[in-house]
Parts: structure tokens; sequence; C-alpha cells
């Protein structure tokens, strides 16, 4: 019986860990691209993806020698029954 209680915690933590998501950057107009992300574990917060979004977005500019510009963002938390946090960037690489 003790080898079937060691299969529940591995279970456990991939239910609490859940599966995140963040999608590829994409064009969204002139110097301007989309991103966007979501998170299935319970109790995932929208807010935090939004932050792994950020980075993520100042992080390409950068690479381009651009500067980051958010131009519009939102985010929802994860709710029991109803649906997955999730969060949406829009942004612009601006020159420096």
């Amino acid at each position: 019986m003790k080898k079937v209680s060691f299969l529940y915690v591995p279970l456990c933590l991939m239910l609490l860990a859940g599966c995140a998501s963040v999608s590829d950057i994409v064009p969204a107009g002139q110097d301007t691209y989309r991103i966007s992300g979501s998170n299935l574990a319970i109790g995932a917060s929208g807010t935090q993806i939004k932050t792994d979004l950020y980075k993520k977005a100042s992080d390409y500019c950068a690479a381009q020698g651009k500067v980051f510009e958010p131009v519009d963002s939102s985010s929802v938390d994860y709710r029991v029954f109803r649906g997955t946090a999730n969060a949406e960037l829009t942004f612009r690489c601006l020159p420096k």
C-alpha cells in the first residue's frame, strides 16, 4: 500500500505546477508586436504571467538594439472551473 501513496506525490505536484505556455512574439503593425501566455496551475496569477511577458518583450527589443515600450496589456487570474490564468501584451520596439 505504501507504493501507491508514493505515486500520489508526483501526481499532486504535477497538478499544482500546471502547464504554462508563452506564445511566440508576432508582428502586429509597424514596430509593434504581440505576445500572450497562459498557465493551467491552480491559483496561477495572470499578473505573474504578464510580468514574464514584459521581460520577454524587453529582451526581444534589446536584442534588436531598440527600446521596449508597452502599448496595451491585460491579465486574468486562474478561476476554478472557469478558466486558466492568462495575459496578453502589445508592445513596440523603438529606436534608442
